[in-house]
């Protein structure tokens, strides 16, 4: 019976699409943690950690093939070798690219079964055993669910070696073992919680970064949040200063609760005065920012309603050109604020730069 060929490249495509997705999503994950890391400040100390875990757990391994030296112990020294590159790799400080990253831990899984294939004894089996929680951690901390899997995979196979090891040599020690299997049981169990700490201190990282781009009082944005959203905004922009006028007064006569709700009610009426696509922006005490692509011109007037009680005005002045970058933002705003100095000090007219 034949089969029509577009059937079977759809049924040999499959494994090949699936690779490629499981592939695509691992570069995404490792994007995310490299990021997670960068926002702690933690990518230096992340890979200078790293290069002494492989500087260690190498040179260990080394010693171990020294100490003890056959034939057979020869292809640990090189996996050590190998070992001391990785680990001078990560004491540049840089991190690793995502196939960087998979090609060390292939490495390292690799070296750790040569390795523990040619143990001498089950006691040396152990303490390599014991090294491979450094690779479970980096597996961990830099990929996804799929590393998870495969380490899993790479424990068992070490249990298997190590036991393999033993009966080979005669040198089964019931104690010895039961602490093989509970260090890769440990393995196991620490490579679960930094993979489950990981997520959380990545939505807390994710959550305290969205909240430090916001002003507490009002919700807008604040000076930094402003910047990140609004500094690649294409096209010509106008960016707006506003200032409200004698607010000091407000806060010596009525306290600064009536304060708060006078900039609480500037900020929903810039918000409605200004649209839904415009970007507003507290900016520290009661100075205001907007970015659009239109600032009305009675902005200063419609601010606040006589009807409110609220004796309050505000100074504004205005900037066009292009925010292409947070620099380019920022001599935005610097001319706006200009401008808007300049409206206060003539009493409050408006002012375009």
């Amino acid at each position: 019976m034949s089969v029509a060929p577009g059937f079977a490249r759809r049924r040999a495509g499959v494994p090949v699409g699936a690779l490629l997705r499981i592939h695509r999503d691992g570069a995404r994950v490792h994007a995310e943690n490299l990021a997670l890391i960068r926002t702690l400040g933690m990518e230096r100390p992340a890979a200078l950690l790293s290069a002494l875990c492989s500087f260690a757990g190498w040179g260990g391994v080394a010693l171990l093939a020294i100490d003890d030296w056959s034939p057979a112990a020869i292809p640990s020294l090189f996996a050590s070798a190998l070992g001391f590159l990785w680990g001078a790799r990560f004491a540049t400080g840089r991190p690793l690219t995502y196939h960087g990253s998979l090609a060390y831990i292939a490495f390292s899984n690799a070296g750790l079964l040569i390795a523990l294939h040619a143990a001498p004894s089950t006691l040396v089996a152990l303490l390599e055993t014991i090294w491979m929680l450094a690779t479970v951690c980096f597996a961990y901390t830099w990929h996804g669910r799929v590393a998870v899997a495969i380490q899993y995979v790479v424990i068992v196979l070490c249990m298997i070696i190590t036991a393999t090891a033993a009966a080979r040599f005669d040198d089964v020690r019931p104690v010895v073992l039961a602490i093989s299997l509970g260090t890769v049981a440990c393995a196991a169990q620490l490579s679960f919680l930094t993979f489950a700490g990981k997520e959380r201190l990545g939505r807390f990282a994710l959550t305290s970064e969205r909240l430090s781009r916001l002003d507490e009082l009002t919700g807008l944005l604040n000076r930094r949040g402003l910047t990140a959203v609004a500094g690649n905004r294409p096209g010509t922009v106008a960016v707006a200063m506003i200032d409200l006028d004698h607010f000091k007064r407000i806060n010596d006569a009525h306290g600064h609760a009536t304060g708060d709700e006078v900039l609480l009610l500037a900020a929903r009426r810039l918000q409605t005065i200004c649209g839904a696509n415009a970007l507003v922006a507290r900016l520290g005490g009661d100075e205001f920012a907007v970015v659009t692509d239109h600032v009305p011109t009675d902005l200063g007037e419609r601010l606040f309603d006589p009807a409110d009680g609220t004796p309050v005005h505000a100074s504004v002045g205005v900037a066009h050109g292009v925010a292409d970058s947070a620099a380019a933002l920022e001599r935005l705003l610097a001319a706006a604020d200009a401008a808007m100095y300049a409206a206060k000090h003539a009493g409050g007219r408006w002012i375009a730069s």
